[in-house]
């Protein structure tokens, strides 16, 4: 994240002010409940060339207008045929309530847009909260545009400065070669003295699933591959009451093995009254990605985070996603840094440590070395319990779908490379070659994933 507390144009002894003494303050909620933050943004699109965008950002990619200052600059903008305001749209909040505005082709653009097809859609996401003095504001934002298949972000900013001033940040680059320029206003008023809608604001077609209670208002998939993939959600609870949502997470690969293979497990929240939240989900795909690869979400309104309290409910919606539905990582066209021999001494060794504890029988010793998103993933109902019952098999699907301790016993480190923010150790055994992921997780290495082995319900459908 991204924290301004310093700004350039005007009244800059008045913001410095309200920088230094409420970065760390925490909002008055009880003082704050007749108040609501009224949010205008407004999204330009501007030449690239435009002269106005040396005057507006002389050294960063944000700044900030005076109300006043904010008029005028509207007046030059309405005047330049060449500037094209693309929306703005308004939202209410209550004092910290987080915000989501969603734009697309089929919704509120401005009228006097000849070339809005080249922006699929716009997505505005704001956080406020009023500071104690109930005049001033920190504001946490976001900005995401979509043109055809290319996704494009601002970056999450935050700033403090006065009721009705505005926040100018510098957007980047759509499919048409124009810079966008988001402009963010929020604004302390009474409570009921605004009449847009409060929380979020949506059309229709933003809405990926809803019923009376909830508003699952996206839903973004992290570039898919074999393993490990993380699914994000931001549901909305639109009720004035508490309420628990579930989604269930279901993988097929359609094309591994003569059946396929599948995952799937149900993930429980709880949400406060009119509390909206993005929530990150990791699930697994079992086989490499092929064109009939396909991860179905079902959304429930439950009764409970208990999984036994919940078994005759029926779900809201479904949504079913296949490959083109979505982005592939692309790791067969990557080229990948090597990792430092410090590096690949500090991944072996931890392999080596791993394989003492399966060999040994120390199982929970070993489990600890898993991940959060490793245990989640690969054993998402049975936990630590399930992992036992792998490595100590009293029915041949007990371990079937993962590796085989034997197997895994056999390997020996071979090379590492950096991918993103892992460590990924190349290990083979007599067989085959295998990949193991590591990650810093609290200060520690984990083990994140382990791929690269066939497991034996291939086998065992092959045998049928």
């Amino acid at each position: 994240m991204k924290k301004y507390g310093l700004f350039t144009l005007v009244a800059l002894s008045t913001i410095i002010m309200y920088a230094l003494s409420s970065a760390n303050a925490e909002p008055n909620m009880a003082a704050n409940n007749g108040l609501q933050i009224l949010t205008t943004a407004r999204i330009l699109s501007v030449p690239r060339d435009w002269r106005g965008l040396k005057e507006l950002f002389p050294e960063k990619k944000f700044n900030s207008f005076t109300p006043e200052k904010l008029e005028e600059f509207l007046k030059v903008v309405k005047a330049d045929a060449s500037v094209k305001l693309l929306t703005a749209p308004k939202v209410t909040t209550r004092d910290g309530e987080d915000a989501v505005i969603k734009i697309s082709k089929s919704t509120a653009w401005s009228s006097d847009v000849e070339d809005v097809n080249k922006i699929d859609s716009i997505e505005f996401k704001i956080k406020n909260n009023i500071q104690p003095d109930r005049k001033s504001i920190n504001a946490v934002f976001e900005l995401k545009y979509a043109c055809g298949c290319l996704q494009k972000k601002s970056g999450e900013v935050e700033m403090f400065l006065p009721s009705n001033y505005a926040i100018v940040v510098r957007g980047g680059e759509p499919c048409d070669g124009n810079e966008i320029i988001l402009i963010v206003q929020p604004k302390v008023v009474e409570a009921g003295n605004v009449s847009q809608q409060a929380g979020v604001v949506e059309s229709a077609a933003a809405v990926a699933a809803s019923n009376e209670n909830f508003n699952v208002l996206d839903v973004n998939f992290e570039p898919i591959r074999q393993g490990k993939n993380i699914l994000w959600l931001t549901v909305r609870n639109k009720s004035d009451k508490e309420q628990f949502f579930s989604v269930n997470v279901y993988s097929r690969s359609v094309d591994y093995g003569s059946d396929g293979v599948g995952w799937g497990t149900n993930y429980y929240d709880k949400f406060d009254a009119g509390q909206t939240r993005k929530i990150r989900y990791v699930y697994k795909i079992h086989g490499p990605i092929t064109d009939n690869t396909y991860t179905r979400l079902y959304f429930y309104n439950v009764n409970s985070l208990k999984h036994d309290e919940n078994k005759d409910i029926q779900p809201f919606a479904k949504k079913q996603y296949f490959v083109n539905d979505l982005k592939v990582y692309p790791a067969d066209r990557m080229q990948f840094m090597a990792a430092s021999q410090g590096q690949f001494n500090t991944v072996s060794k931890i392999l080596v440590e791993f394989q003492g504890y399966i060999r040994g029988g120390e199982y929970e010793k070993a489990w600890a070395m898993f991940s959060d998103d490793c245990q989640n993933a690969e054993y998402p109902v049975k936990g630590v319990e399930g992992f036992k019952r792998q490595m100590e098999p009293k029915h041949p699907l007990d371990s079937a779908f993962w590796w085989e301790k034997q197997d895994f016993l056999k390997l020996k480190p071979a090379s590492a490379y950096i991918d993103n923010d892992k460590v990924v150790l190349a290990a083979s055994n007599d067989n085959s070659q295998w990949k193991i992921d590591f990650v810093q997780q609290a200060g520690q290495w984990k083990i994140d994933w382990i791929g690269g082995y066939t497991p034996k319900i291939i086998e065992m459908q092959e045998k049928k």
